[in-house]
């Protein structure tokens, strides 16, 4: 696929999370505010299960924390991500807060900049 020029002056990286954020948006939309499926689905797709508020293999991968293990692989930095980001949001929705698309959002927002953060003053690794 050809990129157009405007796009091609935006660094891979860069263009990656932009591509990646609008797609959560995108199907968040097609879930029609079923936010709670939209997180089954993800998690089937990156072999984590979110059915549970916190599924066991959310907690193992919380628990073991940033390694740099998950610094490198892409695959177990998104499961991360995910499993923090749904923490964050289960615990807004018992203190009885809705979970809304902005929430969805800053928590995956505020996974990521966790991860890299830990992952460059840990690990001199940039992700």
């Amino acid at each position: 696929m050809e990129l157009p020029e405007e796009v091609k002056k935006v660094p891979a990286k860069d263009r990656c999370k932009i591509a990646t954020i609008t797609a959560i948006m995108k199907a968040i939309e097609f879930c029609d505010g079923a936010l709670d499926q939209f997180f089954v689905e993800l998690g089937k797709l990156m072999g984590v299960e979110l059915s549970n508020p916190l599924s066991e293999k959310c907690e193992l991968i919380l628990e073991h924390g940033i390694t740099k293990d998950v610094c490198t692989n892409i695959r177990k930095a998104m499961e991360w991500k995910m499993c923090k980001a749904w923490k964050e949001l289960f615990e807004l929705e018992k203190k009885g807060e809705p979970i809304t698309y902005e929430k969805l959002g800053e928590a995956l927002s505020k996974a990521h900049k966790e991860l890299e953060a830990v992952c460059y003053e840990k690990y001199g690794i940039t992700i």
